[in-house]
């Protein structure tokens, strides 16, 4: 235990003070007695009493010392310590992310108890200990630094519950920056969720840590999600709801569009599983203001996570009008939304003819006539303006500012620019424009020239773009349409007003995974501190001790004055109970707290030393009734001095990370910090070179926390001054040995100037340059060639002619080189592959070349490449062996799979339904708009006895059995929807199975293979047969195959073809062997739209038919000319389309994946290029050929190597690792390796070797962070690049090795930064003041603020005193009430004249009365005094009350001697007869 207060020890003083009251002895009047026998009997009884009796006379005095002590000790704030570790700073971490809204108990969420027993921890601290508070949700934050314990607890209670997913994981880096350089501190964290807890020490190991869990259990059905689909019957939704719990539970569902419920359904869901509710379609409105919200009634532990809304989106048609003289580009992005229905025309007078209108007018460059009614327009149309020098029509839209030519343009952070704010491109001319105040730009030029931008003006969207397209490359960038699509939605969305939804992240909060309490000690000295106020305890006793002091009086006191002293006991024990109450008052007052916030980053350390100088004098100037403190900030802040009135500062001490400035967390730490009821003035000492966190941001915190903001701007030693800098240099991430590539160099300049750049790889000189920089951003390429098995370590360096600083100047990065990798291609046919196997050997990619039959069987067979391809290969030709041992081979060893399409391959080389169907990125089946339509088709099949030859191949196999085998082919690819009809013939025909829809599958094979040999050959009958049956069929497409191997010598066929064309239907033909009617069967399907086939070899027959069922819809297969346009930005396109592609003449139809990555798409958006992920490996889906047929004019493309070698580079794996996962990261001057793997047990150990570039070798181990999960922290002061070995090991063996490397850069805090981070514009925001380090912020205007002023210190004192007048005026029975009524009248002058009493009475009461100064007998106590003369006042009061009244009533005045006033000539004498008389009447 530990006392606050060693003043109030001068009050026990007060003790000796109460017992001398009670040594001395009262003085008193002599009082004459007839006898004294009553006094004499009183003086026995008292000489008789024991010790013990005697103790009892002196019971109040002990109880008033007893009180007095706990009065006095109350006021010294005593602390009852819990003992352990030192806890001069403490850590509090609440966190409050979603899951911590879940009961906790019947009362309490997780929160909620949290913040209960964070209350308690922080009543056990002393009221020296330094706190922070910090809060974790998605994000940690820090709340409040200080040591108010009243402020704690209001901001403490002020943490609410967030719709965030988190763990406190996310607070690990908050910890370590507040913990850094402290020294006996404690952490505490109340959490429900499992995380890392062993990063939270890493910057102070000797810190304590103490993990308070949270969780509970309890019974939770979560509705995960609503989702809808708009269909003619209106908005169907749909939701699913999963029951976390171990008991079955049923609940109902209701549907809310907006506040109105439409539907509700019941719904039973099992323990630990999911359901899915359906509700009916419902009238909802697609415009963006229809909210759906699915809900559960019931209620459970999370009643958060009971609700899910989402919003019924705009998909209405939006008609957009391109005004051009012809713009391609232009209006194939403006057509990427299927929403967008694109017009054009080339003249804006055509709105003076055409009565519709439009959402988005595209005014690209066309000439304006002089007078044009601007009226004609909606009023909420949008525009977009592109090329324009002058302002349309009067409307404020455009202000030309200048023109500029040969000019590079860059886009600016805006929410159309998202994705490719880096991206920049060079224009042969372009406008800038002066920027209206209600637009935000977009592109910019070199030197802050406005070339884009938009915004609403007037209700319309608008939007400027100040060149011509066809004057750049960049709408053959894949940026473009990127950009496009985003800036046509922001003016195609003006009209929707957009609803936010927050809910609940049920997929990480609902069902957390249990944290469990840790309490990690630390190496802290050990001594009792901290602990809980055990003030209010003492005055509850004091409160009762008060109570049986007075009641011990009562008993043993009569006195005629209780209530004047009841009076001051009452006042004594209101004092003390609203001390107890912590009674406080609001006073006006000048306390002002200061936090002095320093930039510290790098771009200020020509600054430092001056701050340093102006914060030791200004320090020492602080006047009474202030504090201070002092931040230090760059990447993060570290508080350097705390609020505290210490005149004292002799240098930062702390070293917060410099890379980078970060003003928006260091005002939120900053403002953490200040009390309640101060004046709170934060003095800002910055450069403004912001380049990480939002200054707008910060205004608002500090507007928000009523923070005086004093700005002083330091001189920016970067973008003041001529200066240059490297700002990238990069490299292909996948380079193979032997490969070409290029290494470009991006340099910023803010002047024009030449320049020597060199790139170096190590020690050795790669290139040098002599360039000219203009202002802006430039770039430089220089070429290299990978070296096998090296990790290429490149450095830019830069001798500028004009520049201020040289840190900047270099740049570095690294490059791994991989030994070339091997690949497997598989060609359909025996030498299909030759073209292809040009395009491999100029991709510089090693290769074996097998046909199917070559194919590896085994799964260590394909392990030896790193991917395979098949081109143009039928699903029949792979060996089963091949097939299964190749999905293992993608899906568990992360090899790559690329099939190359052709007229054998996908849908056509029946993939459907197999393994290849299920490894690629697309489905053989074409979906959704281009469904095929119900198909009818009739087999008509030869059972003539010359099909009875056997087969080339298989001489045991007949040509009548192919046949069968060729119709159960084209049976099995049919639909169960579609029609079918087997139709054999000889010298006549006859159905084996009716047409009829394919649903008895089973069936109808059975009767296929029921066909038996006939006789000659008749094809008309046959022929015309088919026709009549399939004519009758509903179906929307109707085939016919006709498979014969002679002929009938008939040729009157032109009548029955007419027919059948006239039907619609087509005919394809298969002859079988040389003795067939070739001529004839051609004539045949070529005059009914079918395909002919010829074969001599019988084992391809069952293919022909297979593939007529796909082929017959004239859909899959797609021969006609295209370009492909960019579906998605994937990185095996870089470096590849920059200018455009060749087109293609054709490929094979079929339907993207849902979860599929396409990258190209043809004119009917089929995807022609196509990737995803299976299990650990990549696939890639390439619907055209590879053989030149379709891809004639990719042959000669330059790019076209580059382009496979991207694609095999993509599918590749880094096998070294594996499964496993290895992450360089750097935070400031510090590289952080996370190694993650699967496989690991206790024995498991993971060591890095780093060198340097001089060849320092230092070798660390990596933490166990968490289960499979290492990592350290390496300092990494020196540009350049760091190679990095990483071993994992199992004991001391190594099992896998990796090496990689890790490229440190100059700080950030060396470049340019925007514009838009203006430190004069934030201090504006903030409502602030900028002054200079010479001006003296202590006579800035200081306003009084109200505070909260504690009352319990004053009121114990009152208390103290308030009870020793109490002791006084009891024991000299001071009449409270007479003296102040004398002193009243003595000070008004207004004494009235008493009642006079009857002579009688008065002269009766002075012969019992009269008294004389003559003292007790001295073993009689002076509170024994007290009991006697007022028992004797008493006894003659009531005597001298009842005769007066008794004589008045008779009306008598008698005199007796006993009644005599007094005898002047003798002693009084007392009748003792009449007193006793007189006793016993009153009795």
């Amino acid at each position: 235990m530990t006392v606050q207060n060693l003043w109030p020890l001068a009050f026990l003083v007060l003790v000796p003070v109460i017992i001398l009251l009670y040594l001395l002895k009262q003085k008193v009047k002599d009082e004459p007695f007839s006898s004294t026998m009553l006094w004499q009997e009183i003086y026995k009884n008292l000489e008789a009493k024991t010790p013990f009796e005697k103790l009892k006379q002196n019971i109040l005095m002990y109880l008033q010392i007893l009180l007095m002590l706990l009065l006095i000790f109350a006021l010294m704030a005593p602390v009852l310590k819990k003992g352990g570790l030192v806890q001069e700073n403490t850590v509090l971490v609440i966190d409050n992310s979603a899951s911590m809204q879940y009961l906790y108990d019947e009362k309490d969420t997780r929160l909620e108890h949290s913040i209960k027993e964070a209350e308690k921890e922080i009543d056990w601290l002393s009221e020296d200990t330094m706190v922070t508070l910090i809060s974790c949700g998605a994000e940690a934050s820090v709340v409040y630094q200080g040591r108010d314990k009243a402020t704690l607890k209001k901001r403490l209670n002020e943490i609410e519950e967030t719709l965030e997913a988190g763990t406190l994981d996310g607070a690990a880096g908050v910890v370590n920056s507040v913990i850094a350089d402290m020294e006996n501190v404690q952490i505490i964290c109340y959490t429900d969720t499992d995380f890392s807890s062993g990063e939270w020490t890493k910057s102070n190991t000797q810190a304590a840590l103490i993990v308070e869990d949270v969780y509970s259990e309890g019974g939770n059905c979560s509705l995960d999600y609503v989702n809808y689909s708009a269909g003619e019957d209106g908005v169907e939704a749909l939701c699913r709801i999963t029951n976390y719990g171990e008991e079955e539970v049923t609940q109902d569902v209701s549907l809310y569009v907006n506040a109105d419920i439409v539907d509700v359904q019941t719904v039973t869901i099992k323990p630990r599983e999911s359901e899915t509710v359906y509700f009916e379609g419902q009238n909802i409105a697609r415009d963006g203001s229809a909210i759906l919200k699915a809900e559960l009634s019931g209620k459970d532990s999370l009643t958060a996570d009971n609700s899910q809304s989402i919003a019924v989106t705009a998909d209405a048609e939006k008609k957009v009008l391109l005004l051009s003289e012809g713009n391609v580009f232009l209006e194939k992005a403006l057509s990427l939304d299927d929403n967008v229905t694109v017009y054009k025309s080339e003249d804006i007078r055509v709105l003076e003819q055409d009565a519709d209108t439009y959402d988005l007018y595209v005014l690209d460059g066309i000439s304006l006539p002089q007078e044009f009614d601007t009226g004609r327009f909606p009023k909420e149309a949008a525009f977009l303006f592109l090329n324009y020098d002058r302002d349309f029509y009067d409307a404020g839209y455009i202000t030309k500012d200048s023109r500029q030519t040969d000019t590079v343009l860059y886009f600016a952070e805006s929410p159309v620019t998202e994705y490719i704010e880096e991206y920049f491109f060079g224009i042969t001319s372009a406008y800038t424009y002066e920027l209206p105040d209600w637009a935000v730009p977009f592109l910019k030029t070199g030197d802050g020239g406005v070339a884009g931008y938009y915004g609403v003006s007037e209700g319309h969207n608008v939007g400027v773009l100040g060149f011509d397209i066809h004057n750049t490359d960049f709408a053959l960038q894949t940026e473009f349409p990127i950009f496009m699509s985003q800036l046509s939605e922001a003016l195609l969305g003006a009209g929707a007003e957009e609803k936010e939804i927050s809910n609940f992240p049920v997929s990480e909060e609902s069902n957390v995974t249990p944290v469990d309490s840790v309490t990690i000690e630390g190496s802290q000295s050990k001594k009792k501190t901290g602990g809980r106020a055990i003030r209010n305890l003492l005055l509850l006793l004091a409160v009762l001790l008060l109570a049986a002091e007075w009641i011990v009086y009562v008993k043993q006191v009569n006195s005629t004055k209780k209530k004047q002293f009841l009076a001051v006991r009452l006042l004594v024990l209101l004092a003390v109970i609203l001390a107890m109450a912590g009674v406080s008052v609001s006073k006006r007052q000048k306390k002002c707290e200061t936090i002095f916030l320093v930039d510290v980053s790098d771009s200020m350390s020509g600054n430092l030393e001056e701050v340093e100088q102006y914060l030791k004098d200004t320090v020492q100037d602080m006047p009474d009734k202030n504090l201070l403190g002092i931040v230090a900030f760059g990447k993060a802040p570290a508080v350097e001095q705390f609020l505290s009135d210490k005149k004292m500062f002799s240098g930062f001490t702390v070293n917060p990370v410099t890379a980078a400035t970060n003003i928006e967390k260091a005002v939120t730490a900053a403002c953490s910090m200040f009390d309640e009821g101060v004046t709170k003035r934060l003095v800002l000492i910055t450069d403004g070179s912001e380049n990480e966190g939002s200054m707008s941001l910060a205004a608002t915190t500090l507007k928000g926390s009523e923070v005086e903001l004093l700005s002083i701007a330091m001189e920016d030693s970067i973008s003041g001054n001529s200066e240059v800098y490297i700002s990238g240099l990069s490299a292909p991430n996948v380079i193979h040995a032997g490969d070409h590539y290029n290494v470009t160099v991006s340099i910023t300049s803010n002047v024009e100037t030449d320049a020597l750049l060199s790139l170096y790889a190590g020690r050795i000189t790669k290139g040098q340059q002599n360039i000219h920089l203009t202002k802006g951003e430039n770039q430089f390429v220089f070429e290299d060639v990978g070296e096998e098995g090296t990790i290429a370590q490149y450095k830019a360096v830069i001798e500028p002619r004009e520049d201020t600083i040289s840190v900047n100047n270099t740049y570095v990065t690294f490059a791994e080189i991989e030994a070339k990798p091997r690949v497997l291609l598989i060609e359909g046919k025996a030498d299909e592959g030759n073209e292809f196997e040009k395009v491999l050997t100029a991709a510089n990619i090693d290769y074996d070349k097998v046909t199917p039959k070559g194919a590896p069987v085994t799964l260590s067979g394909l392990n030896q490449y790193k991917a395979v391809i098949t081109l143009d290969v039928h699903y029949d030709d792979l060996r089963e062996g091949f097939v299964n041992a190749l999905q293992s081979y993608v899906k568990d060893y992360a090899g790559g799979y690329i099939c190359i399409g052709g007229e054998n391959s996908f849908a056509l080389g029946g993939y459907r339904d197999t393994v290849l169907e299920e490894l690629l990125p697309v489905d053989m089946d074409l979906q959704g708009e281009k469904e095929i339509p119900k198909m009818a088709m009739a087999m008509a099949i030869d059972q003539s006895g010359s099909m009875t030859s056997p087969s080339e191949e298989n001489t045991s196999v007949t040509g009548l059995d192919l046949a069968k085998q060729a119709a159960l082919s084209g049976v099995s690819e049919l639909r169960s929807s579609d029609e079918i009809g087997i139709l054999a013939f000889d010298d006549t025909y006859h159905w084996i199975v009716p047409i009829k829809e394919a649903e008895d599958m089973e069936q109808i094979k059975e009767d296929i293979s029921s066909i038996g040999y006939g006789g000659g050959t008749s094809i008309y009958p046959a022929l015309q047969q088919a026709y009549e049956q399939i004519l009758k069929s509903d179906a929307k497409l109707k085939h016919i195959i006709l498979l014969t191997d002679g002929q009938d010598g008939f040729n009157k066929y032109d009548s029955l073809l007419n027919q059948i064309n006239e039907a619609g239907i087509t005919v394809s033909t298969v002859a079988v062997g040389s003795e067939s009617d070739q001529q004839t069967l051609r004539y045949i399907a070529e005059k009914c739209g079918g395909r002919f086939y010829y074969t001599d070899v019988n084992n391809s027959i069952p293919r022909i038919f297979a593939q007529e069922v796909y082929l017959s819809t004239n859909t899959y297969l797609i021969n006609e000319e295209f370009y492909p346009s960019i579906a998605s930005n994937n990185e095996i396109l870089e470096g590849v389309m920059d200018d455009g592609c060749p087109a293609l003449l054709g490929y094979v139809a079929a339907t993207a994946k849902q979860a599929a990555d396409v990258i190209l798409e043809s004119d009917r958006e089929d995807p022609v290029l196509s990737t995803w992920q299976y299990g650990l490996g990549r696939t890639v889906a390439w619907n055209s050929d590879g053989n030149n047929e379709w891809t004639a004019r990719y042959a000669a493309w330059d790019n076209y190597p580059m382009l496979w070698s991207n694609i095999i580079n993509y599918v590749i794996s880094d096998s070294e690792l594996g499964e496993d996962d290895l992450e360089v990261a750097k935070e400031g001057n510090t590289a952080s390796i996370t190694y993650q793997t699967k496989d690991y047990d206790k024995d498991t150990k993971v060591k890095a070797v780093v060198t340097d570039e001089n060849g320092n070798a230092k070798e660390v181990s990596l933490d166990a962070l968490k289960p499979g999960v290492f990592g350290t922290d390496l300092d990494v002061s020196e540009v350049g690049v760091y190679s990095v070995s990483i071993r994992k090991m199992s004991g001391e063996e190594i099992v896998k090795n990796y090496n990689t490397a890790y490229a440190n850069q100059y700080s950030a805090e060396y470049q340019f930064t925007d514009s838009d981070t203006d430190l004069a514009s934030f201090v504006r925001q903030a409502a602030g003041q900028e002054i200079t380090l010479s001006d003296n912020i202590w006579k800035q205007n200081q306003n009084t603020v109200k505070s909260r002023v504690s009352l319990t210190v004053p009121l114990l004192v009152l208390a103290i005193f308030l009870f020793l007048l109490d002791i006084i005026i009891r024991r000299f029975s001071i009449d409270l009430w007479g003296y102040g009524k004398g002193f009243w009248e003595k000070i008004t002058g207004k004494a009235k004249r008493s009642r006079r009493q009857p002579k009688n009475v008065e002269k009766k009461a002075q012969t019992i009365i009269r008294t004389e100064e003559k003292p007790l007998p001295d073993k009689q106590d002076a509170e024994q005094s007290e009991t006697a003369e007022s028992i004797t006042k008493d006894k003659a009061q009531k005597a001298e009350k009842q005769d007066w009244k008794k004589e008045k009533k008779q009306g008598r005045d008698e005199k007796t001697a006993t009644e005599n006033g007094q005898n002047m000539n003798g002693p009084d004498k007392l009748d003792m007869n009449q007193l006793l008389k007189k006793k016993r009447e009153r009795e």
